[in-house]
């Protein structure tokens, strides 16, 4: 085996690993690394497969990352206040454009009072839905049933894409927004 080969290995085995991700949790490891894990064992707890990176900082990640991207079915984003920071490797800047660019189903919770990204500020305007959580209190009691309705409304995975283009799933997030609620919601559509 080729050196280069012998260095693409662990990546090729750890995406196989991927495939049937059903939630890919995103977030800062600097500011939400503890609510990613307790959110992590809750969905576990309900026998939810969730992929949250465990990689080392610095390391090549954009390969591992976009594989468990691209294989779930609903990606959580744990946006903290600088989540979306373009930083000098892989990072949640990536993440949140391949979510967007994709469309990719999202729940979406705000774990600061403003994001100092202003790109992340104009992608989540005030027509986004999102859930409140503050980094260091526990975990709100109604996260994991939210998720979980949420993930059982998608449809099952037939194909590459679940939602149909962008403009459509800007549209249903707009007409979901009702008064003071804060889930998210991104609907697929039904064939």
């Amino acid at each position: 085996m080729s050196p280069h080969a012998r260095r693409l290995a662990p990546l090729l085995i750890h995406r196989s690993s991927f495939e049937g991700v059903d939630i890919f949790i995103s977030f800062r490891f600097a500011e939400a690394h503890a609510e990613a894990k307790a959110l992590k064992t809750a969905l576990e707890a309900r026998q939810l497969r969730v992929y949250v990176a465990g990689e080392l900082p610095g390391e090549v990640l954009d390969e591992v990352i976009f594989a468990a991207l691209d294989s779930c079915r609903l990606a959580i984003l744990l946006a903290s206040e600088s989540y979306g920071c373009r930083t000098n490797s892989f990072s949640t800047f990536n993440e949140l454009n391949f979510v967007l660019d994709e469309p990719k189903p999202f729940y979406l919770v705000k774990m600061c009072e403003r994001w100092s990204e202003a790109h992340v500020r104009g992608k989540f305007g005030s027509f986004t839905m999102y859930k409140e959580w503050e980094p260091g209190e526990p975990l709100p009691d109604t996260v994991v049933d939210e998720i979980q309705a949420k993930l059982d409304s998608l449809t099952p995975r037939t194909g590459p894409s679940l939602l149909s283009p962008r403009s459509s799933r800007r549209q249903s997030e707009t007409s979901m927004r009702r008064g003071s609620e804060t889930e998210l919601t991104v609907e697929a559509p039904t064939s």
